[in-house]
């Protein structure tokens, strides 16, 4: 570099002055260049994103590396025939085989948070590893089978747990190596679904073949198991407006992935960075409400007073109320107005709320729901509205009792199997009035 630095000033000197520079003295052959490396991922984009945003994040770059590379090789060096569609599907068969080779199994039990996790190395005990076999998206791959049970008898072989959406996410990395057209679907969670991803490959006949990541496997449930969310939207407008269901562009998968490290950063008391996380997401995925509504309740409820934010929280549930209609909106809309001390239109509010929950006429009135703030068996729909009519925001707890307090429900999900618990609702404790008496209303 110095050589080519003295080189260059004395060109510009003879450019200056009109001589030439003088001849210099013959140098030993360059080396050969280093071959250039290959352009990041979208799954390197995400793993930078969260590098910068997690605390003590862990640099897994390498293992993404050898992981994306192993599985380019594996297509590579394959001779493939067939139709396009038979091409298609044995392409992705040989990216699942590497997988399986690399370790990466499906949890059964709880979700895996991030990217970073999910490529982490992780010693599992012969009991853990049984149970692991035992998991139905882990029973349909037979080649993850053998490699579990042979776990079991080596007692130290180290795996990879990841998810639905991590394990897609290596499906795009590989694939953007390999210059396949792949792309996530995202899958909205609603009554009893939870939130779900996989991987498409669209063909030049107008078809497509889905990919079930966590099983390795072609998918053959309909593509849509969860659109009717609150039965207010069609599957043709969720996908028209680029809600969830359709192939995700590369900003909409990094908006979900803002949406995954927001959550993450909240579970660990960050609200503040979380709260810039989800506006990110919303700006790169406009099409989904959900990064919105999880930024408004954090808007809401937040302990933390540089975070809480009521009227930025109206302006953002008031679009949400006009877009996407619904009771769960309308209760977010509630908390809003009453972190704001907006107290009639919280009690409006919650009490359409609960009358669409209930099946009543959506007038902006509460007639017809009777509640007593005093009364220990009002419900969720309920309380909200008992402490509006105290003149009472919600303010979530302290961090490590809104972590326990979250678990509480989460360890009742199924996706725990055996390990499932479920635990009695936390008392409801009546709200003190706060009201002034200019503000003091009779319950409805």
């Amino acid at each position: 570099m110095r050589g080519q630095a003295v080189a260059l000033l004395l060109t510009l000197c003879a450019c200056a002055t009109g001589r030439e520079p003088p001849a210099r003295a013959p140098t030993a052959p360059a080396l050969a260049a280093a071959a250039p490396l290959p352009p990041p991922t979208i799954a390197h984009r995400v793993l930078a994103l969260e590098h910068a945003s997690l605390p003590g994040a862990e640099d897994v770059s390498a293992t993404l590396d050898a992981v994306i590379d192993a599985a380019t090789a594996r297509v590579r060096q394959a001779s493939l025939a067939g139709t396009e569609r038979e091409r298609a599907i044995a392409t992705l068969s040989l990216i699942a085989r590497e997988l399986d080779a690399q370790r990466f199994v499906y949890p059964g039990r709880g979700l895996v948070d991030t990217l970073h996790d999910g490529l982490a190395d992780l010693l599992i005990d012969g009991s853990a590893l049984t149970s692991l076999a035992q998991q139905e998206d882990n029973l349909a791959n037979e080649e993850r089978q053998r490699l579990l049970r042979d776990a079991v008898r080596a007692r130290s072989t180290v795996f990879h747990v990841a998810d639905c959406d991590v394990l897609s996410l290596l499906y795009l990395a590989v694939g953007e190596r390999l210059g396949l057209p792949l792309a996530m679907i995202d899958l909205p969670e609603s009554g009893d679904a939870f939130e779900h991803n996989y991987v498409v490959w669209p063909l030049s006949d107008g078809t497509i073949v889905s990919w079930e990541a966590t099983t390795g496997a072609e998918r053959t449930q309909p593509d849509d198991p969860h659109y009717a969310t609150e039965g207010l939207f069609s599957r043709d407008s969720l996908v028209a407006r680029r809600a969830n269901g359709v192939p995700m562009t590369e900003d909409e998968v990094l908006g979900y992935w803002h949406r995954v490290v927001g959550s993450t950063l909240r579970n660990r008391g960050l609200d503040r960075r979380a709260a810039a996380a989800y506006r990110e997401a919303i700006r790169l995925q406009p099409g989904s409400p959900v990064a919105a509504e999880l930024l408004v309740w954090l808007l809401a409820s937040s302990p933390d007073p540089r975070v809480r934010d009521g009227a930025e929280a109206i302006t953002i549930a008031q679009r949400l109320v006009a877009d996407w209609p619904g009771p769960d909106r309308l209760y977010l809309l509630a908390a809003a107005y009453a972190a704001a001390g907006q107290w009639d239109d919280a009690r409006t509010t919650q009490c359409r709320a609960i009358a669409q929950v209930r099946g009543l006429p959506d007038d902006g009135t509460c007639e017809g729901i009777t509640i007593d703030p005093d009364d220990p068996t009002l419900g969720d729909w309920e309380q909200p509205l008992a402490r509006y009519l105290r003149c009472q925001p919600f303010v979530a707890p302290r961090h490590a009792e809104w972590l326990a307090e979250g678990w509480r429900d989460y360890l009742g999900f199924v996706i725990w199997d055996e390990l499932a618990i479920v635990a009695e609702p936390l008392p409801y404790v009546p709200p003190p009035d706060a009201c002034p008496a200019a503000d003091a209303v009779a319950p409805p």
